[in-house]
């Protein structure tokens, strides 16, 4: 007996009507998949790279006036120490004051620090231009990303028929033409 509620019967599945969720459910878990193992490798790698040994900036004052520092690299509020033995260490300064500011109020007086060389190091290259442009454009590319993965699971899934609204699907029919005329019967069955 015919359904009126499924002509073809197939348990309510029509060809064509509903795409699929599948492929999209598999590739963004693959996106997603592929987005933590490249966080995951980053996070080893950067944990393998060995770290010089923190030191607070007293002891840095104190260490000065012992003469036993050879060089102080300044960048921004980090400051890379290289003793006389050749050991390295890494410290911080105050943001708002000089590093001759700041060890100058710990009692280092003009000389002991005039012994040492200090270098100021700018920041520059491909470093500081990706970190001072990277919170603007990986959003960017990020959604130009998506918008092209989502783009191209719509046309593949005939989700474009959204934009086919106006369109008129009219036919020329000859009143001549037997085989193109529909009647009454053919469509109630």
């Amino acid at each position: 007996m015919n359904d009126l509620r499924d002509p073809k019967g197939e348990g309510g599945k029509r060809g064509g009507d509903v795409p699929p969720a599948a492929p999209f459910l598999s590739n963004m878990l693959t996106v997603l998949l592929v987005f933590l193992l490249l966080v995951s490798i980053y996070s080893f790698i950067s944990e393998r790279k060995q770290k010089p040994e923190n030191l607070p900036l007293s002891q840095l004052a104190l260490d000065i006036q012992n003469g036993t520092i050879a060089t102080i690299a300044v960048e921004g509020t980090e400051l890379h120490i290289e003793y006389t033995d050749g050991t390295k260490r890494e410290s911080k300064k105050e943001l708002e004051s000089s590093l001759s500011e700041s060890l100058k109020n710990y009692g280092v007086v003009p000389e002991a620090l005039a012994a040492v060389k200090v270098e100021i190091k700018g920041p520059s290259g491909f470093g500081y231009w990706f970190l001072s442009l990277a919170p603007i454009l990986l959003p960017i590319l990020f959604l130009v990303v998506l918008m092209w993965y989502l783009s191209r699971q719509v046309k593949g899934s005939g989700g474009m028929q959204a934009f086919t609204f106006g369109q008129s699907k009219a036919r020329i029919i000859y009143p001549d033409d037997t085989a193109q005329r529909v009647t009454f019967k053919d469509i109630a069955g």
